[in-house]
């Protein structure tokens, strides 16, 4: 790794800002629909229901994943990215108040995700603008790098945290995170 060129990203305050949203976004994103997968099992002890609920993880980007990038770039992206906080951070409470109802929490899930989807693409955008050229690649590695990493606690830690404190807690930690990455992004 250019040393120089991970001094210049550290040291770019925008930069930091929306890394450090990313990376608490990606954990919150992935600890919500981690939760929702061990919850609506708990609710069912379905597979269908589990299928169900995977489809309206994945059936958003099926169906809306062209437009995402052309909504980026026709929009501005820190409003996007603002208004998809807010949202998230009020469907992350609204899941703790639905969790008894599967019919919700699957169109709550697939109306969660629709909108994430329009999020990544603003996010991603916005890097050209806040960095060098020469400093782009390292930018999406390290981007890419927490996506990754962001899945990886997410899910390892939503298990936990439902047996530590409670089935509301992965929601209640990932409201806190993405408040915090609203306001990282403001």
């Amino acid at each position: 790794m250019d040393k120089t060129g991970f001094l210049n990203l550290i040291k770019n305050k925008n930069f930091l800002l929306l890394w450090g949203e990313q990376v608490l976004s990606q954990f919150a994103y992935n600890l919500v629909n981690f939760a929702l997968l061990i919850w609506v099992f708990r609710l069912t002890r379905s597979s269908f229901a589990e299928s169900l609920l995977i489809l309206s993880f994945i059936l958003p980007t099926a169906l809306f994943g062209v437009f995402t990038g052309v909504v980026a770039d026709l929009f501005d992206r820190r409003k996007i990215m603002l208004t998809i906080h807010i949202i998230w951070a009020i469907f992350a409470l609204c899941f703790v108040l639905i969790k008894d109802n599967l019919i919700l929490i699957l169109l709550f899930s697939f109306i969660l995700n629709t909108i994430d989807r329009f999020f990544t693409p603003a996010e991603q955008a916005s890097l050209p603008n806040l960095v060098a050229k020469e400093d782009l690649l390292l930018a999406n590695s390290l981007f890419s790098f927490s996506m990754n990493a962001g899945f990886l606690l997410g899910f390892s830690l939503a298990g936990p945290l439902m047996i530590l404190f409670g089935n509301d807690a992965p929601f209640m930690v990932a409201d806190i995170f993405i408040v915090i990455g609203l306001i990282l992004i403001y």
